[in-house]
């Protein structure tokens, strides 16, 4: 699995957040809202075997007017396999363009960040 799609699946399962694309059906988004991976940084620390079960750990790092950075870590047990974060853009994907992240999701980000501190 690449780290783009690990952060977009770890997104999708953090509906607290309203991270996850609009699906028919759900309520609580803004319609046509959604992200784009833009960018992602990695550090490797440590090798990880195929039959380990890897912990991952995603957090709000950075809440831009239309962008989120969101940092992760990899790990199994104590020993940290690999480190880094991710860039997600909003996106208006009824209009094809960039878009303000909603005012509701900032402030749910804000709090975990803080609670973070």
């Amino acid at each position: 699995m690449s780290v783009p799609a690990l952060l977009r699946d770890r997104a999708d399962q953090l509906p607290q957040l309203d991270l996850r694309r609009p699906r028919a059906g759900d309520t609580g988004f803004v319609t046509g809202f959604g992200f784009i991976f833009a960018s992602c940084h990695i550090d490797y620390r440590s090798p990880g075997n195929f039959d380990e079960d890897v912990d991952v750990r995603v957090r709000p790092a950075e809440i831009g007017t239309k962008s989120l950075k969101l940092e992760f870590e990899m790990r199994v047990g104590e020993r940290l396999l690999a480190e880094g974060y991710g860039v997600l853009v909003g996106y208006d994907y009824a209009n094809q363009k960039s878009a303000v992240l909603p005012e509701a999701l900032c402030a749910k980000l804000r709090t975990n960040v803080q609670e973070r501190n």
